[in-house]
């Protein structure tokens, strides 16, 4: 073999290890892209069930929330201070993970689920009060995404309906409600 020849055939191997490289390194760039995602989701799903199950280790707090859901309105303006204090976080998390879908951080699977809890708190009666309160605060964006869940026919129904501890009950029984939504409360202040 010629001296150019085995030039070409070393060229040649070098090119196809560069291309092999590449692949290589495209391939861990999107596993670690993925990785990044899942724990981007473990973090918010962490955060979130921190600000929504903490409450129910209190038991007063967890009256207190009990009774807000059913009626925030009738709160003195400490306990609708108290109130707030847990329910903005809450939803400024699934706020959170809204945006972070639409930038590709967070699965859209994986945020359906934020997004059913959001949809149960504000169709509870007191929470669709408090959230016709701080609706001008929140992200135009996100509001039109609640906005079209609670249009959706397949709607997640109120929380104090599938997890009826987010309600008061007066004999120890599950509590039916009347189905209030946000744009019902705004009506109703009007």
């Amino acid at each position: 073999m010629e001296l150019q020849t085995l030039a070409q055939l070393g060229e040649f191997i070098g090119g196809v290890a560069v291309v092999i490289t590449l692949i290589y390194l495209a391939r861990q760039i999107q596993q670690g892209r993925l990785e990044q995602r899942k724990e981007t989701y473990r973090s918010f799903l962490s955060e979130l069930n921190r600000v929504l199950f903490a409450p129910m280790n209190d038991p007063e707090m967890m009256t207190l929330l009990q009774k807000a859901a059913k009626d925030f309105e009738g709160l003195s303006l400490r306990d609708q201070g108290v109130v707030n204090s847990v329910w903005s976080p809450l939803f400024f998390l699934m706020s959170e993970v809204h945006l972070n879908r639409k930038t590709g951080d967070v699965d859209q699977a994986l945020a359906d689920q934020p997004d059913r809890i959001a949809l149960g708190f504000v169709q509870m009666p007191g929470t669709a009060q408090w959230f016709a309160r701080v609706r001008p605060f929140w992200a135009p964006e996100f509001l039109a995404h609640l906005d079209e869940l609670l249009e959706s026919s397949e709607r997640t129904p109120a929380l104090n309906i599938t997890l009826p501890w987010y309600f008061p009950d007066s004999d120890g029984k599950r509590q039916e409600s009347a189905e209030v939504t946000p744009s019902k409360a705004i009506e109703s202040d009007a």
